[in-house]
């Protein structure tokens, strides 16, 4: 499983990547591309620096300044320079992968969980209570396996292989992260994901996916990594 860094690096190359395709767009291919450079570009900013940092206000008016040029929506980041969105994006990568942005580790957790949740609670309103439960499981792993880096809890097994979400929520309650009754919350959760992963559907209603992605948003909130 990807570090919250290696993601958000592979995040960030997968927008650098989308830059480089702009070379072989022609005429309305290269408005397409346009449109997913800067929104992969922009999201990928800011994931990783925050909605509010500098680098993401940049970005987004450098998005949207081409909007004005065109009919396009503002909100597909339609783009007019590639190339300075291109510099903020590789900036971005380089202080992030020479370890330059550890100081807001905990705001980059909180903002990729948070998408995270959004992302289950759109799903379940659409009426897909499984992806859901998957979506916010996932965001709960994640963020057990950063609760245990801050107390320098091992993720990882004598055999060098990922320990299982449980082994860290029991890791973690016993080292005192949290309380033993959010350790049975933890396991009520991962239960959850872990019966949407295998298809074990009727397991679970869509009231309890809902109560899943509010109780995970706010463990997370109190429990920051």
């Amino acid at each position: 499983m990807q570090t919250l860094k290696e993601s958000l690096l592979a995040q960030l190359d997968a927008a650098l990547a989308a830059h480089d395709a702009l070379a072989q767009a022609q005429g309305p291919n290269r408005t397409a591309a346009l449109n997913a450079f800067a929104y992969s570009a922009v999201a990928a900013i800011e994931r990783t620096t925050g909605r509010d940092s500098s680098r993401s206000h940049q970005a987004r008016e450098i998005a949207k300044s081409f909007a004005a040029h065109n009919a396009m929506p503002v909100q597909m980041y339609p783009l007019a320079n590639p190339d300075a969105l291109r510099g903020i994006v590789q900036s971005v990568r380089s202080d992030l992968d020479n370890g330059f942005l550890d100081d807001v580790r905990a705001l980059i957790h909180a903002e990729v969980f948070a998408d995270l949740l959004e992302q289950a609670d759109y799903l379940l309103s659409e009426g897909y209570k499984d992806p859901a439960a998957v979506t916010c499981g996932c965001a709960l792993e994640n963020h057990l396996r950063n609760l245990c880096a801050k107390s320098r809890i091992d993720t990882r097994d004598a055999d060098d292989k990922p320990k299982k979400a449980s082994r860290l929520n029991d890791e973690l309650a016993k080292a005192g992260a949290y309380s033993a009754l959010e350790q049975k919350s933890v396991t009520a959760w991962l239960a959850v994901r872990n019966s949407a992963a295998h298809g074990q559907y009727g397991d679970y209603d869509a009231g309890q996916v809902k109560n899943m992605i509010a109780g995970v948003g706010d463990f997370i909130a109190r429990h920051p990594a």
